[in-house]
């Protein structure tokens, strides 16, 4: 068995903790399985202190599973944040990927070899602006209108 260790935090600090803690395992656990187990037990550790830093609004037992629970009041805050992040990633994803192979088909390998890396990076951040501006004026629609010249 291991040896257990204090932590002191505070009330507002352990409340970010458990938000941190819910959207880390909803991320792993959606993407590997094989940790779940360990990962759970240290998630059930930090939820069972939610009495001591007045958190019931955000965890709560469930008697019939014998384990600690997000509240829907967590859930759907958190689901907001991601559903944002998931959102802004989509997005910088897309802009990275059509840049660099905007870049690659704009410039000749020759030209390529000829380029300093500050050159490169400049050229690419140019492009990579151009998408970005598009996003901004009118989201994929605008994304893929500027696209259809390159492909």
């Amino acid at each position: 068995m291991q040896e257990k260790i204090a932590l002191e935090i505070t009330e507002k600090d352990y409340k970010k903790l458990v938000e941190l803690i819910y959207l880390g395992v909803v991320l792993h656990h959606t993407y590997d399985d094989k940790e779940y187990k360990t990962m759970h037990r240290a998630e059930q550790a930090i939820y069972a202190q939610a009495h001591k830093f007045n958190a019931q609004n955000l965890i709560r037992y469930i008697p019939e599973l014998k384990k600690y629970h997000v509240t829907h009041e967590l859930m759907d805050r958190m689901d907001l944040f991601r559903s944002s992040y998931d959102y802004n990633s989509f997005y910088d994803e897309l802009i990275s990927r059509l840049s660099e192979k905007e870049f690659m088909n704009f410039y000749s390998f020759q030209e390529l070899k000829t380029m300093n890396q500050k050159q490169k990076d400049e050229a690419l951040q140019f492009i990579i602006d151009k998408y970005d501006s598009a996003a901004k004026r009118g989201g994929l629609e605008k994304i893929l209108e500027h696209a259809k010249d390159i492909l």
